[in-house]
């Protein structure tokens, strides 16, 4: 059975908007997307059912390439911290929760993220909470189970019991989740450990992310022993050796990079930088809500395009961006770099669609299954209305979606071929479960 979804705009990704389009989608599977008058005549015969969204745009499903889903529940929780005294708030707070809360938490993460067009997240997450989450929203993602540990006495301990998590969730995980790894930083992750954790990737072939080059604070660290982490590093009686050199070359430097992994902000880098990161095939993930929250600056998104580096976005979690918006993401990353580098034409909005889409799925080697919409590929898909008067008149859908429109704009997200998100109702999570627990367990995050 064929399914004919039209619009007033498709917009493929991989080709430019096709106006009054239609997308044919059978079980799983995209079978064809075009015209919406050929659509009709060539496969006419076959078509059993057929929507018409009118005054919208079908594009493929958003892919947010970074999020912390099992921390929803702690929005606007730590508001107006230094950036360590955030990352001390947010160990306390776990300190308070157990499995359920979090487990709840990551549903509520996963239901923002539907009914704002994401279709796949890549999740960095320590209690492995978002592997549930997943299963039941019907989302895909890959899920990277976090380590920490800056004692290098303890490297292969800490390694032992990463091993024995990432078993537990890989007999979790569905057919629509992957499990990676994420040793978490270059400031709570020591040389050794991160040399174990990319032994152990690449022996296992799991994806691996890595926060990084996220602050100056980190690069005064890893570079001159200086600052903040190194103030914690001595009270903690824990050696640290100044490397001279930026964090990039740092990891490439003790073979990290060889994993290509997903690298997190990449705020602090030049071009060194980024021909190191070229060089190894490693991805980005762009958060620059995020970034500028924390004061952190502004990534240099324009020459990592350049460089031909595969980038995608990211939200970051709710506690550092409070909203997870996707839209509202490729808008601030397309102002920040037309400011940075004081170009008002470019990047594009097309190219922040991409970005948004299949810059994503690059980042996260799934560009043969999504991020595109085109013959053979899952149907994962958005719909944004475009009737609203801050949108018209609709001559661009590009520029009407990155500059006027936001997640509120999302009427309805596919993924499979199946309807996660529909006329205001997500199908797959129970919401008065989530709004249930919120109104019971609030006094839970009392400190």
């Amino acid at each position: 059975m064929l399914k004919l979804y039209s619009a007033n705009w498709i917009l493929p990704v991989s080709a430019p908007p096709i106006a009054d389009g239609a997308l044919i989608v059978e079980d799983e599977l995209i079978v064809d997307v075009g015209r919406r008058t050929e659509m009709i005549v060539k496969h006419g015969g076959r078509i059993l059912q057929t929507r018409d969204f009118g005054p919208s745009a079908i594009l493929p499903g958003f892919v947010n390439t970074h999020s912390h889903l099992e921390l929803t529940l702690l929005r606007g929780r730590l508001e107006g911290l230094g950036f360590r005294e955030w990352l001390l708030g947010i160990m306390r707070f776990k300190e308070l929760l157990h499995r359920d809360d979090l487990v709840i938490s990551a549903k509520m993460g996963a239901f923002e993220a539907l009914k704002a067009g994401i279709t796949t997240l890549a999740d960095t997450c320590e209690s492995g909470v978002v592997v549930d989450a997943l299963n039941e929203s019907g989302q895909r993602g890959i899920v990277y189970q976090e380590v920490f540990g800056v004692d290098p006495a303890i490297a292969g301990e800490s390694l032992n019991g990463l091993e024995e998590k990432v078993a537990i969730l890989k007999s979790l995980a569905g057919s629509n989740v992957q499990v990676g790894v994420s040793p978490h930083s270059p400031y709570t992750v020591s040389p050794k450990l991160f040399s174990l954790v990319t032994e152990y990737a690449l022996a296992n072939d799991f994806p691996m992310a890595i926060h990084t080059a996220e602050s100056i604070a980190e690069d005064r660290f890893v570079r001159l022993n200086e600052g903040e982490f190194a103030d914690s590093y001595r009270r903690r009686g824990v050696q640290w050796q100044a490397k001279g050199i930026s964090t990039i070359e740092y990891l490439c430097d003790i073979g990290v990079l060889e994993a290509s992994p997903l690298l997190i902000h990449c705020v602090q880098t030049n071009a060194n930088d980024l021909e190191i990161i070229a060089a190894s095939k490693s991805r980005i993930a762009h958060c620059p809500k995020s970034n500028a929250k924390f004061g952190h600056g502004i990534a240099p998104l324009s020459d990592i395009l350049a460089a031909d580096i595969q980038v995608g976005l990211g939200t970051d979690s709710v506690i550092s961006n409070n909203v997870c918006d996707l839209i509202d993401e490729a808008r601030t990353a397309c102002l920040f770099a037309r400011a940075r580098s004081h170009d008002g034409s470019s990047p594009t909005a097309r190219d922040m669609i991409r970005t948004a889409t299949l810059g994503g799925a690059e980042a996260l080697g799934m560009q043969g299954l999504i991020g595109s919409l085109e013959t053979g590929k899952q149907a994962d898909f958005c719909v944004i209305d475009l009737n609203q008067i801050s949108a018209m008149p609709v001559s661009d859908p590009e520029t009407a979606i990155i500059f006027s429109a936001s997640a509120a704009n999302v009427s309805a997200t596919a993924a499979w071929g199946r309807f996660l998100y529909d006329a205001g109702e997500v199908r797959t999570l129970d919401e008065r479960e989530i709004r249930n627990y919120f109104l019971t367990s609030a006094d839970k995050l009392s400190l």
